[in-house]
């Protein structure tokens, strides 16, 4: 598990404790992420934030059905993928075809495969501390300055070590 699933984890264990002040802490840290799953749910943003909406709703209704052996930032992204299935199918709206289970077996080809098992194996051989970094940047999209105040370093540090991982990177998928 991530350091950010760990503090998700806590998160939520603290607020199925009674710490109802940790909701905030869970909406700020999550909301970008979670937002994101519900836009590709609903390629609509007022329809995804009614979808972030209800899906928060969901969470702090179902907390205490949480297990905290488990991931909670998973079980966050399945409660929004729930919401925006059910939303979808309330309101007659078609939900993508990637997210269906009765997908074409054509629509993701080979190489699509290929590609993104390379890239996840290159980013696998980091640390974890280098793939919270680039989580935090291209997947929660925090800025530079937000990602050094998370970690407790300089901007510059932040964006000169992200600048070499992405090098890296692209460097061992070209060999």
């Amino acid at each position: 598990m991530s350091l950010f699933g760990k503090k998700i984890n806590l998160i939520l264990r603290a607020i199925q404790n009674g710490a109802d002040s940790k909701k905030k802490d869970l909406y700020e840290m999550t909301y970008n992420h979670l937002k994101g799953i519900a836009y590709s749910y609903a390629k609509n943003k007022n329809d995804s934030e009614d979808i972030l909406t209800e899906a928060y709703l969901r969470i702090f209704k179902y907390i205490k059905s949480f297990d905290s052996s488990k991931d909670g930032y998973n079980w966050l992204c399945k409660i929004v993928q729930n919401t925006a299935y059910s939303f979808n199918k309330k309101y007659n709206i078609e939900t993508p075809l990637e997210f269906t289970e009765n997908k074409p077996s054509n629509a993701i080809t080979e190489a699509d495969i290929t590609e993104k098992s390379s890239l996840q194996s290159e980013i696998n051989k980091l640390s974890e501390s280098d793939q919270q970094l680039l989580y935090m940047k291209f997947w929660e999209d925090r800025t530079y300055r937000e990602i050094a105040a998370i970690i407790g370093s300089k901007k510059s540090t932040v964006h000169k070590r992200i600048s070499f991982l992405i090098d890296e990177i692209k460097k061992n998928l070209k060999d």
